[in-house]
């Protein structure tokens, strides 16, 4: 029996899905229309505009976030060791001017007591004393506290962009720059390689000048409107202070 052969047209891969076609043949038409990009190509491509734009706003962060520590620091350090420091200080003074008549006094009778106590009162109003004493207590504790206020606002304010960066960085404020850097590896282990990469010693002065300014800012309006109005203790209180020191007198 006599068999025909039939001509069949050539498969033409125009005339189907690109889906139907063997892997390795997508493969070589993909690398021909979408050729890889070399590395000397992808350092040679301009720079973008969004690149800066991304490193000023790491730069933002990294300084707002410095600062907001450094205002935590601020307000604990001066209102719980500066000021304790200070008072006492205050009252070491008058101490030490205390101590040499509560000796004498340790040696008074009851008639030389009588008698200290009447020339004090000539000069000491207790009950006067008392409420000055009272009265200026108040308006430090008032004055104190509104500049404590003003002190954890300012902190308010620098961690609260402190937080809004942050959580702009935790939603992926990625800008996606074309200018990839490309740098050498040293290769440790498969997994582990340790990027070799110099110095910048230029950016490390620049920033820590950035810091120092934006530093001194802040402990500038700090000084101003916190340290400089924070009110000590009065007079009178200290006055009262000296007389409880001497109570042993009367």
């Amino acid at each position: 029996m006599q068999e025909y052969k039939k001509d069949y047209r050539k498969y033409s891969y125009s005339e189907n899905n690109i889906k139907d076609l063997p892997k390795d043949i997508i493969l070589s038409i993909q690398e021909i229309t979408n050729p890889p990009i070399k590395s000397e190509e992808i350092t040679n491509l301009p720079k973008k505009k969004s690149k800066y734009s991304y490193y000023i706003f790491k730069r933002f962060m990294m300084f707002i976030i410095h600062l907001s520590l450094i205002s935590l620091f601020e307000i604990l350090f001066f209102f719980t060791v500066i000021v304790k420091y200070e008072n006492l200080s205050m009252t070491n003074v008058v101490d030490a001017f205390s101590t040499p008549i509560i000796n004498v006094c340790n040696n008074f009778n009851n008639s030389e007591k009588l008698v200290f106590s009447q020339l004090v009162n000539t000069f000491v109003n207790i009950t006067q004393l008392n409420n000055e004493v009272y009265n200026d207590l108040n308006e430090r504790n008032g004055q104190n506290n509104i500049i404590l206020r003003y002190a954890w606002t300012y902190f308010g304010v620098i961690t609260g962009i402190s937080l809004i960066t942050i959580v702009i960085n935790f939603l992926n404020f990625k800008v996606i720059s074309q200018n990839n850097e490309l740098n050498e590896s040293l290769i440790i282990t498969e997994n582990i390689k340790i990027s070799k990469k110099q110095v910048n010693l230029i950016k490390i002065i620049i920033d820590n000048i950035i810091m120092i300014i934006i530093l001194g800012l802040y402990e500038y309006l700090f000084f101003e409107t916190i340290i400089i109005k924070y009110l000590p203790m009065s007079n009178n209180e200290l006055i009262r202070y000296f007389m409880n020191k001497i109570t042993i007198c009367f």
